[in-house]
């Protein structure tokens, strides 16, 4: 079995950045009471096709290159995490293929596991490398949530945003993916989801209530990410027989910074171990944590083939939890 380790760190945003203020124009709301509530005081929005799914994780992959080294040619496989697809079918992972000239990557395939996507495509990616069959997998997150968001809904349309982020996996000497653990919750689906897809043909007429916006109902949401992302890092620090104090940092989704400031509580962990950026991008769905950690990476606080330990862990639709103890 061989050992997967991030060789490089990569982010993109829309140039468009939308602030609170921008917002109150919008819809009733102010600086103060989304700040209050989330954390958040700017996002970034898609203001061109040229911004939408597969073209920011195509800007992240071409970043990943330069950071490399690594040629397209080179990709073995693409593991794209989505929502927001450009469209239902091809995946998103194969228009980043087209786009790149990934001409070797013999399986390009998304995954949708809504906010806790980038750690499941991790996952998968990690297990493409290990099987010895795939030395290069690009795990991409890209999301486009303006385009599902009802911007006349003021308790989601405050928190959504669009980006991308991700990383290049490679073959590596030491063991770097060191614990997992996932859980899905399907009977919890009412409280988070999107996209309406009914039965329409000439034998069964669709009901006339085609909805494609996000839907939340924030307070179970904030109970489920705080109870169910804390067991979460539990039993993953149980699994690699660890503590939290062996771990540097927690990048866990940025969905907000009360559910993040809860969690630390709840664990034991000093605020400052949490990265928090979300007050700069917003919500960006499974996009959140790779930007993070490309954030980490520019400002020097995590670095590879340092050893250092840190905790990647998302909440999302489905209702889906995903956390993974990685050691750079």
């Amino acid at each position: 079995m061989k050992n997967a380790k991030i060789a490089a760190f990569a982010s993109h945003s829309p140039e468009k950045v939308v602030s609170n203020e921008e917002l109150s124009r919008l819809v009733d709301t102010t600086d103060e009471w989304i700040q209050t509530r989330s954390g958040i005081r700017s996002r970034r929005i898609s203001s061109s096709e040229s911004e939408n799914s597969s073209g920011l994780a195509t800007q992240v992959a071409l970043a990943l290159f330069e950071k490399s080294g690594v040629k397209p040619e080179e990709i073995d496989a693409i593991v794209v995490t989505t929502v927001t697809p450009d469209m239902n079918t091809p995946s998103t992972a194969a228009l980043v293929q087209r786009n790149i000239g990934a001409v070797n990557a013999g399986m390009c395939f998304d995954v949708n596991a809504a906010c806790a996507g980038f750690v499941y495509g991790m996952s998968v990616g990690e297990k493409l490398i290990s099987s010895g069959k795939h030395k290069k997998v690009l795990v991409l997150s890209a999301e486009v949530l303006s385009k599902a968001t009802d911007w006349l809904d003021r308790s989601t349309c405050v928190l959504l945003a669009d980006g991308a982020g991700g990383v290049l996996l490679t073959e590596g000497d030491e063991k770097s993916f060191l614990a997992e653990d996932f859980k899905s919750d399907g009977n919890k689906i009412d409280i988070l989801h999107g996209g309406n897809f009914h039965v329409s043909n000439p034998w069964c007429e669709a009901p006339q209530d085609f909805k494609l916006y996000i839907r939340m109902k924030g307070r179970e949401v904030f109970d489920f990410a705080l109870k169910e992302m804390t067991k979460s890092i539990n039993r993953l620090i149980e699994e690699a027989k660890a503590s939290v104090n062996d771990v540097k940092y927690f990048v866990v989704h940025q969905a907000n910074a009360r559910i993040i400031q809860a969690a630390a509580k709840k664990l034991g962990v000093a605020q400052d171990r949490f990265y928090v950026n979300m007050h700069e991008y917003g919500n960006t769905s499974s996009a959140s944590i790779p930007i993070a950690l490309s954030d980490m990476i520019k400002k020097g606080l995590i670095k590879s083939e340092t050893g250092d330990k840190i905790v990647i862990s998302g909440f999302g639709a489905g209702m889906t939890v995903g956390s993974m103890l990685i050691a750079l």
